[in-house]
């Protein structure tokens, strides 16, 4: 508990309701095989965050957060033609009660 001047704050996790969903957003596996199967999209991808092949390869194979980020979002549905829909999809982390 935190105390400005007169006033108590709980912190945030204890004043959330108990039923919330906690979730992240993942790559896609059509936007994964989009980006394996497009050399033009790979390599936007590469020069985009000055990383090898191999290492872009890792991060889809892994689900990497970056591939999640607006640029590179921007990026796969600019090059590929999926929408945002198609290249990212929610996955579940926890549930509290």
């Amino acid at each position: 508990m935190w105390i400005f001047g007169n006033m108590e704050f709980l912190p945030l996790s204890l004043m959330l309701p108990n039923y919330l969903k906690i979730s992240k957003m993942t790559i896609s596996d059509k936007a994964s095989e989009a980006i394996l199967n497009n050399m033009v999209l790979m390599g936007r991808l590469m020069g985009m965050f000055d990383r090898s092949q191999q290492t872009v390869e890792n991060w889809i194979d892994s689900k990497d957060m970056r591939l999640t980020t607006a640029d590179c979002v921007k990026t796969i549905a600019e090059v590929s033609g999926l929408s945002e829909a198609e290249i990212l999809e929610e996955e579940k982390v926890s549930e509290t009660n």
